[in-house]
């Protein structure tokens, strides 16, 4: 019996798990059990098993028996459920264990000191304590500071080394020897992509009412920061399910929305005040500020270097403030200011986004963070027998992530799947090639990031053509839309108006011996095309 309702009571046919989104209690996974009594009354229970122990994805060893494993997953619920009665609105099942699924429950519900009790204890001090906060009779920060457990568990989410662990097992699972696999889209349209927009709603308008229905859009990243509408960029993305087999649209992230992830993993998740979050600015700028003396004062042995004193120590006085106003103590406090401080700063843009972003409701700020978390960071295609890499700056230094990309299940790969310095370079390196391998596999490489002001580069010497045409960096700029059936670029403005054909916009083309010309218009010479 559970929640006073007897096993026999329960029409067995009925009985469905979903995921939910997580809560406070980031040390758990949540789940939402829905069933029907013998009756016709439905139910529903909200259930939590320790954090990752049910797999997101079917074993290997169950490849081809998905449902089998789905009914196991189930059966632990089950089962576990009924070793006691118990009446919560949150239940506690402990770990899954899918190589012996009657292992978790005589370990979950053990008796010994260190088993079922302490874990179980755990978990009604913090149920009890989340439902104070959820009745604002306690702070978030008071909530927290309660139990560290919550604390060293987010901590280790942005830990380097969980990162470069999971990035590790992506990276072995791959099997370079099966690149030759074709990666032909469903799609019976044309393929576009469209590069750096920066904020401004219009180019991105006008390259959607230019695609029909049954053609396919990549955005190559840096939708957001300079302009006024990058959060609405993001919205309408998300109303339309891109990434998604629903949607004709490939959103693939690029610098500034990764500083934008890391900015807000510290904003949301230490529900910062906007007052907190002006004074790590400040703290930001002075510093970056006093670093530029320095380094003046370095080149030329020039510099207001009482200044930079002042500023050094205004930056100590504003950290301690912030200090004080960050519960946890184990938040790398110098980190936090430098993520969001450098998104913000005038260089980059972010401040905009960062205002539009705050004035939205805490369930819209959530699921934006989501989007991005799990947006794509590079996806391959072959159209009309064409391979092509979409990413935005360059494809990663280790040539066998490339390869890999073809054994799953959508041709991509998402942010956490890359290690961390890899995640970095191909969203921001400038100066290392890592085109010209890819070439060498015979793929040709999509992408944005360096911008020219109204040209789009195709670069046939190392095998890439780049979209950004400096929308966002004045206002007689541009960005390119390149159909890759037709090679055409077409310069759209920041304004949203198309260019002529023969007018501003242009295309620099690089050839196989590295010889430049620069030519008017939106059609790739057929020489150059491909």
């Amino acid at each position: 019996m559970f929640n006073g309702i007897d096993k026999e009571k329960i029409d067995l046919n009925s009985f469905q798990l979903s995921k939910q989104k997580t809560d406070i209690l980031t040390i758990y996974d949540r789940y939402e059990l829905k069933f029907r009594l013998i009756t016709g009354e439905e139910k529903t229970i909200t259930l939590y098993t320790d954090k990752g122990t049910v797999p997101e994805s079917t074993p290997d060893e169950y490849k081809g028996r998905e449902s089998e494993f789905q009914n196991k997953i189930k059966e632990f619920f089950f089962k576990t459920l009924f070793q006691r009665d118990k009446s919560e609105s949150r239940i506690y099942v402990g770990s899954f264990n899918y190589k012996d699924n009657s292992k978790p429950v005589n370990d979950i519900y053990s008796i010994t000191k260190d088993g079922f009790r302490r874990k179980q204890d755990l978990f009604d001090n913090l149920t009890e304590a989340l439902e104070l906060y959820e009745n604002g009779e306690i702070t978030y920060e008071e909530f927290i500071e309660d139990f560290p457990e919550l604390t060293k568990n987010q901590e280790s989410k942005e830990s380097k080394n969980s990162r470069q662990n999971r990035a590790e097992d992506f990276r072995a699972s791959l099997n370079p020897d099966n690149y030759d696999k074709e990666t032909e889209p469903p799609k019976i349209g044309k393929h576009y992509a469209l590069g750096d927009i920066h904020g401004y709603k219009e180019p991105y308008d006008t390259a959607l009412q230019m695609i029909k229905p049954e053609d396919s859009l990549v955005l190559l990243g840096d939708v957001i920061d300079r302009g006024p509408n990058g959060i609405d960029i993001l919205q309408d993305l998300m109303r339309r399910k891109v990434n998604t087999p629903e949607s004709n649209i490939t959103f693939i992230l690029g610098n500034h929305e990764k500083m934008m992830f890391d900015a807000l993993n510290y904003i949301l998740r230490l529900h910062l005040s906007p007052e907190t979050i002006n004074n790590i600015n400040d703290c930001y700028n002075a510093s970056y500020r006093q670093k530029r003396i320095y380094e003046y004062n370095q080149e030329t042995g020039e510099g207001d270097m009482e200044l930079a004193e002042e500023l050094g120590r205004m930056c100590t006085s504003i950290k301690e403030n912030i200090k004080r106003t960050i519960s946890n103590n184990n938040i790398n406090v110098d980190r936090m200011i430098e993520n969001i401080g450098i998104w913000c700063h005038s260089k980059n843009g972010g401040a905009k986004t960062l205002q539009a972003f705050m004035d939205l409701d805490e369930d819209e700020q959530k699921n934006i963070f989501e989007f991005l978390r799990t947006s794509y960071i590079m996806k391959q295609q072959t159209v009309q027998g064409r391979k092509i890499l979409f990413v935005h700056s360059r494809p990663p230094k280790d040539i066998n992530l490339v390869k890999g990309l073809n054994q799953s299940n959508d041709y991509g790969i998402r942010p956490t799947q890359l290690p961390p310095e890899e995640l970095n370079f191909v969203v921001w390196d400038r100066k290392i090639d890592t085109y010209s391998p890819c070439k060498g596999l015979g793929l040709e490489t999509i992408c944005g990031h360096e911008y020219e002001f109204n040209t789009a580069i195709v670069n046939r010497q190392k095998g890439y053509k780049r979209l950004d045409e400096g929308c966002g960096h004045g206002a007689s700029s541009s960005v390119g839309l390149y159909c890759i059936e037709d090679d055409t670029v077409t310069h759209i403005g920041q304004d949203g108006k198309v260019f002529e054909a023969n007018g501003t916009g242009k295309i620099k083309i690089i050839d196989e011996r590295g010889k430049e010309e620069t030519i008017e218009g939106t059609k790739i010479p057929t020489e150059f095309a491909r």
